[in-house]
C-alpha cells in the first residue's frame, strides 16, 4: 500500500469517526427530549402520513442534486446518476462537521477521477452560489413581507434586507457572467494547470447549463420548503399556503446566512423556526420540534448513508 493510500485511509476513518461524532456528542446533549417525544405522542396516525410523504420526498431532494452535479461536472467528467448520488451522500459526511458544512464539496470528488478532483472542488461552488441565489430570490421578498407584517421588527432589519438585496442581485449577475469572468481571470491567473483547468471548465458553461443548475436548484428549493411544510403539518401546525411560503421562505433565508457547524445547526434552526413561524402559530414547542426533526431528515439521514458510501470509496 502507497503512503498516500495510507495518508487517505488514515483521514476518511477520521472524517468519519468525527462526523459520528458530532451527531452522538448532539444526541446526548439535547436537553428537550421530554418536549420532543411528548410533540410525538400528541400526533394521530392520520398525522403520520404528512411525516412519511415527507421523509418520501428525501431521495427526490437528493436526485435533484445529483441530476446537478452531473451537469455541472459534464465539461469536466461523465459520470452516472449513481456515481453523482455516492458522491453528494459522501460529501454530506465530510461537510456534516465542518462550518456551513464547507466540506461538502472536497467530500464530493472522493468519487471523482484523481486528475480531476481539484478543478471538481471548484465547479461544486458554481452549483453552491446557484443553491444560494434561489433561496435569496425566494427568501427576500418572503422576508419584506413578513418584517413588515412584524412591525416591531422592521426597523431592526431593514437595512439587513437591503444589503441582502444588493448582495443577491450580485451574485445574480456573478453567476451568468461566470464564463466571462473566467475568461478574464484565465488571462491574469498563474500558470499552475488545475487553475487552468479550472477556469476553463467553467469558461465552458453555456447559459442553458447555468439556466440548468438553477432550474434544478430551484427544484430542490421547492422540495425541502415542501417537507418542511409537511413536518410542520405532522406536528399540528396549521399554517394557511400564504403564511407557510412566507415564514419557511424567510427561515431558509436566515439559516442560510447564519454561520454554524452542524452541532449548532439544529438549534438554529429550532430557534429561526419558532421566530419566524411563531409569528402565525401559539405551538411553539411544536414548531421548534419540527425544525429539529426536518434537521435530522434532510441531514442525519444521508451522512448515515453517505458515510457507507465514503468508507468504500477509493483513493
Amino acid at each position: 500500500m502507497s503512503i498516500s493510500k495510507q495518508t487517505y485511509n488514515i483521514l476518511k476513518w477520521c472524517i468519519l469517526v468525527l462526523a459520528y461524532g458530532f451527531l452522538l456528542y448532539k444526541l446526548t446533549t439535547f436537553n428537550e427530549y421530554k418536549s420532543f417525544f411528548a410533540q410525538w405522542q400528541s400526533v394521530n396516525f392520520q398525522q403520520f402520513s404528512w411525516l412519511i410523504l415527507a421523509i418520501f420526498l428525501l431521495p427526490l431532494n437528493w436526485f435533484l442534486e445529483s441530476i446537478k452535479w452531473k451537469v455541472i461536472l459534464s465539461n469536466l467528467e461523465k459520470i452516472s446518476t449513481f456515481t453523482a448520488f455516492k458522491s453528494i451522500l459522501s460529501g454530506i459526511t465530510v461537510g456534516f462537521f465542518t462550518p456551513n458544512r464547507i466540506g461538502e464539496y472536497p467530500g464530493r470528488v472522493v468519487y471523482i477521477s484523481n486528475k480531476n478532483k481539484v478543478p471538481s472542488i471548484a465547479l461544486g461552488f458554481v452549483g453552491s452560489l446557484a443553491q444560494t441565489l434561489v433561496i435569496l430570490i425566494c427568501g427576500l421578498p418572503s422576508a419584506f413581507i413578513f418584517f413588515t407584517h412584524e412591525k416591531e421588527f422592521e426597523l431592526l432589519v431593514g437595512k439587513t434586507l437591503w444589503v441582502f438585496f444588493f448582495f443577491g442581485i450580485l451574485l445574480l449577475s456573478v453567476y451568468f457572467l461566470l464564463p466571462i469572468v473566467s475568461k478574464y481571470f484565465l488571462k491574469i491567473a498563474i500558470k499552475q494547470k488545475k487553475i487552468e483547468e479550472t477556469l476553463l471548465s467553467i469558461r465552458s458553461f453555456s447559459q442553458k447549463n447555468l439556466f440548468k443548475i438553477f432550474l434544478f436548484s430551484f427544484l430542490r428549493y421547492t422540495v425541502f420548503c415542501l417537507q418542511f411544510f409537511l413536518v410542520l403539518s405532522f406536528f399540528g401546525i396549521d399554517l394557511t399556503i400564504t403564511e407557510a411560503i412566507i415564514s419557511i421562505a424567510t427561515n431558509y433565508l436566515f439559516v442560510t446566512f447564519t454561520p454554524s457547524i452542524a452541532l449548532s445547526e439544529a438549534a438554529i434552526r429550532g430557534s429561526y423556526s419558532i421566530l419566524f413561524i411563531g409569528a402565525f402559530s401559539e405551538n411553539l414547542i411544536g414548531i421548534a420540534t419540527a425544525g429539529i426533526t426536518i434537521w435530522i431528515i434532510n441531514y442525519c439521514l444521508p451522512m448515515i448513508v453517505g458515510s457507507v458510501f465514503f468508507a468504500k470509496s477509493k483513493l
